[in-house]
């Protein structure tokens, strides 16, 4: 069947919420065209992102590990609101607000510890469960009741040591966001995992470009020719999409030794618990908006991808391996290898995201293009992401 575009090219349109304007997307994959460009660069789009998906879903924030005793705590900022992140006295971890309830100010920044959570500037003060347990000065006001006047708790999740903050109050539960993920990595056991590194970058390019690029294998052949290609090419391996019940993607590669490592570097001994299948190659899941996860044969890694605004976005990296091979005596020198394979292929996944997002915001007026025949992963995420700017509106499919 010959194509035919159900829009005319538009330069700058007055409604970037107008269904219409993404009529080509919601074609099945082989008919459609890819986002327009404004959908990468625009503030205007961007906002309505932050407001109906960070917002609303259910985002990664970090992993238990990284407060591991009663009164450790971490900041954050999802959606424009900034959080803390705190393990209270019972082993609880729990996120709020990070806003004291009386003039707003923020209470804590960065990571630490502490015993109760001051607010600097009139010193009220909190229990690690949010509850007020003084306010100085109060003590004339009518009616005033510290019960009343708690930190604001937000939706909290813990799967598999990653932590999940959700700011809609209506959200529905993270086991059902997670769907039949949990099944598929069980034997993995991501809990039991050691987080040894973390690294992150800034970068000058907009959030989908990052988690279209970990999804597809189209790019494998140009932008890894010399490094992921020379063992585990798409003819190779195959990336398979795999059916899934949730809201994520997977794909699988089917090949010999750790995805981790280039095929001449020394690694470490398979993960114990992995079972047939999973010994056996890799899974590469996208959890919904934003995380993107990497469970090869002896280690896993995670990709947390944090928009900052339409062209800015920050990486963070963790990788992550058993705790019998972190206590390994030669863990030191060979994860080295690890780390080079990291450090090398994801500069080449960042240069061309940084390149296509400097392509995008040309002020030059251009089509979209065609999705490929192995871009499916992509067009499913850009689909997912309409659904939700557009919400009902968009609905055309």
């Amino acid at each position: 069947m010959e194509y035919r575009s159900s829009i005319t090219h538009v330069d700058s349109p007055g409604d970037l919420l107008d269904p219409r304007l993404y009529a080509d997307v919601r074609r099945p994959l082989l008919e459609a065209s890819q986002l327009p460009a404004w959908c990468y660069t625009s503030s205007e789009f961007f906002a309505r992102e932050r407001d109906r998906i960070f917002a609303r879903e259910w985002i990664m924030v970090g992993r238990a590990e990284d407060i591991p005793k009663s009164g450790d705590y971490f900041t954050t900022l999802l959606a424009g609101v900034p959080l803390v992140v705190v393990r209270g006295r019972s082993g609880q971890i729990r996120a709020f607000v990070n806003s004291c309830r009386h003039r707003g100010t923020e209470m804590v920044r960065g990571h630490g510890n502490r015993r109760v959570l001051t607010c600097p500037y009139h010193s009220w003060c909190y229990s690690l469960d949010g509850d007020l347990l003084s306010a100085p000065g109060m003590e004339g006001v009518d009616g005033f009741d510290k019960n009343e006047y708690p930190l604001v708790g937000i939706g909290f999740a813990e799967w598999e040591g990653f932590l999940f903050a959700n700011l809609n109050p209506g959200h529905a539960p993270l086991d059902e966001h997670l769907g039949d993920l949990k099944r598929t990595l069980a034997s993995h056991r991501m809990g039991d995992l050691v987080t040894v590194r973390k690294e992150t970058y800034e970068l000058q390019c907009n959030w989908k470009l990052l988690i279209e690029n970990f999804k597809e294998s189209y790019h494998l052949a140009t932008v890894h020719r010399s490094t992921i290609d020379t063992y585990a090419s798409v003819r190779v391996a195959g990336y398979v999409p795999e059916t899934t019940r949730g809201e994520y993607l997977v794909s699988f590669a089917s090949h010999d030794g750790s995805m981790a490592l280039f095929r001449e570097d020394k690694g470490f001994p398979p993960i114990r618990t992995l079972d047939e299948k999973a010994a056996n190659g890799s899974y590469f899941p996208l959890v919904y908006p934003h995380l993107g996860l990497c469970a090869t044969i002896d280690c896993c890694w995670y990709l947390q991808v944090e928009p900052k605004d339409a062209s800015h976005t920050r990486l963070t990296v963790g990788s992550l391996f058993p705790r019998e091979t972190v206590e390994r005596p030669d863990f030191a020198d060979v994860v080295n290898n690890y780390f080079k394979r990291w450090d090398i292929t994801i500069a080449e996944d960042n240069e061309i995201c940084e390149l296509q997002q400097r392509g995008l915001a040309s002020n030059h007026p251009v089509r979209a293009g065609r999705y490929a025949p192995n871009e499916a992963n992509v067009h499913a995420i850009d689909n997912w992401v309409l659904d939700r700017v557009l919400g009902d509106a968009g609905s055309i499919r």
